[in-house]
């Protein structure tokens, strides 16, 4: 059986602008097997993985073993373990989003950036055959346009080693090794889902106003993952407005009230006569962003 007679024979570091590498040196000994088999059993004796983290740094890997028998020893091998520290190079992007929003009748008044009506005014001949109602009178005219709406968008991309809060959503403990299929749990309980309520990067911002998606791709020589998390901004909190519709002419009927959230089922008690013409659909489901542990 082998035997580790000492727990560290020797160590050895450095600090670079890169982060720490750290060499871990075991001495085995008492060991059974011939030639490389004996370098395999003693590197399979230390106990430490390819990937695993150092105990002093957590973001520092082992990433290579180097097992060396020892002169004149016949059963006895060295085996030194090289870590490597990792950065999670953490990088924002701020971004912008353009979408053209439904027609719109306010345009902005320039002198103190408040909102005016657009309206077009005519007044119709006193000989005016085709209506008695508005003969000689003047009238006001809407005017619609679709304008262009800049959103803000905001892009994180790390690198990440472990599994995080989030994960535990699916099941697993936060400091896990991180794994693809971690990832894709973690994509299906966030992509195309809005933030619930306040979170820890835009706490001001109000619930359903940003909408998540996350990508991520192998990296760090395997050891981890490239994740890339991408929110963008609606200040109608991505909700569907529509308008009751004259079977027969394809025109909004004309007692249109005011749009409302409220269930899509009726409530037990409705009579007919609340009108609910207009409504506000949501879209999206929302999560916990906070607990993907984003930092500024």
């Amino acid at each position: 059986m082998a035997v580790i007679s000492n727990i560290i024979e020797g160590n050895n570091g450095r600090l670079t602008v890169r982060g720490w590498e750290f060499n871990r040196v075991f001495k085995i000994t008492e060991l059974t097997g011939n030639g490389d088999s004996m370098l395999v059993q003693a590197v399979n004796a230390t106990g430490v993985t390819l990937g695993q983290a150092h105990p002093a740094v957590n973001l520092a890997f082992a990433v290579e073993f180097n097992p060396s028998s020892v002169s004149n020893s016949g059963n006895s091998v060295t085996v030194s373990i090289l870590y490597r520290e990792f950065s999670q190079d953490y990088r924002i992007e701020i971004g912008t989003r353009k979408l053209m929003k439904p027609t719109t009748e306010y345009c902005p008044y320039r002198e103190n950036n408040d909102t005016l009506p657009m309206l077009l005014y005519y007044k119709f001949p006193d000989d005016y055959e085709l209506d008695d109602n508005i003969r000689g009178k003047t009238k006001a005219i809407g005017v619609k346009a679709k304008v262009q709406t800049y959103y803000p968008t905001l892009t994180i991309t790390r690198t990440e080693f472990v599994s995080i809060g989030a994960d535990t959503l699916s099941g697993y403990g936060t400091g896990l090794k991180l794994t693809g299929q971690m990832l894709i749990d973690r994509g299906k309980l966030y992509n195309g889902r809005l933030n619930q309520g306040h979170w820890n990067l835009r706490y001001d911002d109000p619930m359903a106003s940003w909408r998540c998606e996350i990508t991520s791709q192998s990296a760090e020589e395997g050891l981890a993952y490239r994740v890339r998390y991408s929110f963008e901004y609606d200040e109608d909190l991505w909700n569907f407005p529509a308008t009751f519709k004259d079977p027969y002419t394809g025109e909004p009927v004309p007692d249109i009230d005011t749009p409302c959230d409220r269930p899509n089922t009726l409530p037990a008690d409705w009579a007919g006569d609340d009108l609910m013409t207009s409504r506000i659909f949501p879209m999206f489901q929302v999560q916990n962003f906070s607990l993907l542990e984003l930092v500024e």
